[in-house]
Parts: C-alpha cells; structure tokens; sequence
C-alpha cells in the first residue's frame, strides 16, 4: 500500500506544508490540459475509500512527528482528494490528533454539490479552489470532465459554499494561452470571482510539462491582459510549484 504523505515541502502559499494524496496514481474526475502529474488514467466520479482510514491517519501522525515545524496539513496529491468518501472523517480525525496544525484543501470544485464533501471542507483552515473557466467550451477543453459533471452545478454550490465558509478562501485560475485567455472567457471570469469574491484569486500558469505539450506558459502580454481584465480583484501571482 502506498505512502499517502509526502513532504513537507517549503509552500509560497502555505510555509511547510506536509501534503497527502489520497488517491491511486491518477485517479481524478477531470483530466486537465495543464496538469504536471500526467494524464489521468481512472477517470471516474464515484467517490469511494481508496485506503482506510485509520491507516491514513496512522501515516499522517508518523509524517507529522518526524516532520518537526508543520505549518500546514494539506489535501493536494494527482487527483481530486474530495473524491475519497470518507474525507469529512479524517479532517476531524486530523483536528482531533493535530489541533495546532492548520488543514488546507486543494481543490477542483467539482464535489461542493456532495453535501457530504461541502460539510467536510468547512471545516479546513484555508480552500483552494480552482476555477478555470466558467463557459462550457472552455471547461470541457482544458478541464476534460467526467461526463456526469455539470458546471452550472459546480459554480452554484461553489458560491453557496463561499457565503457559508468562515475560513481563508483563495480561489486559482490556471490560464492556459489561447484557451481562457480570450476576452469574453476573462469578462465571464471576472463577473463570477466577483460574485465569489475569494480573499485572493491566484493567478497561475505552466510551470512545468503538462499532459499535453502544446500547453504552455503565459508570456509577459498575457499575463498584463490577465490582469488588466482582473482589475478590482484581489490578484496574486503565483508559480505551479507553490
């Protein structure tokens, strides 16, 4: 059975951070254009246990105790960590064994519909949801989602979740050159993070080979079009590393 932990690695975004993935190699219920882990090989919606959880807890407390100085306990990895059913067990698991460690969440967004999943990411210091584009051509072209996926439900239970959450909420878009870069995708994006209205909205690009090669970096005029178009949000730029 597989190490679920890894790190921790020093974050821009979250200091040290002790990452788990809690999930097969590539098991995702998107198959992003961009993604540095490679192409995803299990592509499914079904959310299920993939280890058990008391040994992913068992792992994350020996991880924490060799670790030393732990800012943050971070669900990341190669896949979609809401994917794993009993996720809202191991945040308390982890609050109840690690209470002076915050708990950061990377995410798609795909799984706020789940109120399972929506209860279990309320109680996370820190959310990081990604929202790529919010037109279907867009999100079919670079986020390549599980057919059962539907984004008008994805970006209706991602804002309600926002009005709930009390916590730290930085929202990322990856912006993929001449895909969401275009000026009615950066007009729709704007109005939706304006209505999300995330403490940050983060600002990516490629930083390393994604699954597909023609994916590249945004130049120094893409980027000021992003921001230019971003105007009135609280931008940061951040590197796919962090």
């Amino acid at each position: 059975m597989k190490n679920v932990t890894f790190g921790p690695i020093r974050s821009r975004r979250l200091g040290w951070s002790l990452g788990i993935d809690l999930l097969p190699h590539k098991t995702c219920n998107m198959d992003c254009v961009y993604c540095e882990c490679g192409k995803t090989t299990d592509h499914t919606n079904t959310r299920k246990n993939f280890y058990e959880p008391e040994y992913i807890l068992s792992q994350i407390d020996e991880a924490v105790r060799k670790a030393g100085k732990l800012d943050y306990i971070t669900f990341a990895g190669n896949g979609e960590p809401s994917l794993y059913k009993d996720i809202k067990k191991l945040i308390k698991g982890i609050r109840t064994r690690h209470p002076n460690i915050k708990l950061a969440v990377l995410t798609n967004s795909t799984l706020f519909t789940d109120r399972d999943v929506y209860e279990a990411f309320l109680d996370a210091d820190v959310v990081l949801p990604s929202v790529d584009s919010v037109l279907e051509k867009g999100f079919k072209l670079i986020n390549r989602p599980h057919n059962s996926l539907k984004l008008d439900d994805i970006l209706s239970s991602l804002l309600k979740f926002r009005k709930e959450y009390k916590g730290a909420f930085w929202a990322e878009v990856f912006i993929c050159p001449g895909m969401n870069d275009t000026d009615e995708e950066l007009k729709a994006l704007r109005d939706y993070l304006l209505k999300l209205s995330p403490d940050k909205v983060q600002v990516n690009s490629l930083d390393r080979t994604g699954t597909e090669k023609w994916v590249r970096p945004m130049n120094s005029d893409e980027l000021k079009k992003v921001l230019n178009a971003f105007k009135g949000l609280p931008v940061e730029i951040v590197a796919r590393k962090s």
